[in-house]
């Protein structure tokens, strides 16, 4: 299923592909396939690590490809981290543990990235939103992003 959304100060637009459980690898092959493609300015990636189950040939790099991107799934910089930045992708925010990928997680990392902010900054919103969200210190949680 695809829903998308605009921003409501218009500068922005987001497309949102649910996928079902057996579709994994479909998922993300197609998320792989946006990254690379050099099409848009921001592509993430938030559910279950299908890479930790299978592995999965990468999609061919795009000259110039610039995309950035961000993995919320468990242990996503080591499974996705050299894949991407080999398609030309630049990470914004990834994992190094075994974590929940909430969709408040999109949230706090789209809105910092929208208003511009740094990899630190974008990578301190979702600290934020985790450490809240688990009710668990900012300390901690800044463990879980790589």
């Amino acid at each position: 299923r695809r829903l998308t959304l605009t921003h409501r100060d218009g500068g922005i637009a987001l497309e949102a592909d649910a996928y079902r459980g057996s579709q994994m690898v479909r998922c993300l092959q197609d998320f792989e396939r946006a990254a690379a493609s050099g099409k848009y300015d921001l592509v993430a990636f938030i559910g279950h690590n299908g890479l930790m189950d299978a592995p999965l040939a990468p999609p061919a790099r795009v000259a110039g490809n610039r995309t950035e991107v961000a993995v919320l799934c468990c242990l996503s910089a080591r499974y996705f981290g050299a894949r991407l930045r080999a398609l030309g992708c630049r990470p914004v925010l990834m994992t190094s543990q075994l974590m929940y990928p909430g969709a408040f997680l999109l949230d706090a990392t789209i809105e910092q990235w929208r208003r511009g902010g740094s990899t630190k900054e974008i990578r301190l919103a979702a600290t934020r939103a985790y450490a809240r969200n688990q009710r668990i210190s900012v300390r901690a949680a800044a463990g879980i992003f790589a």
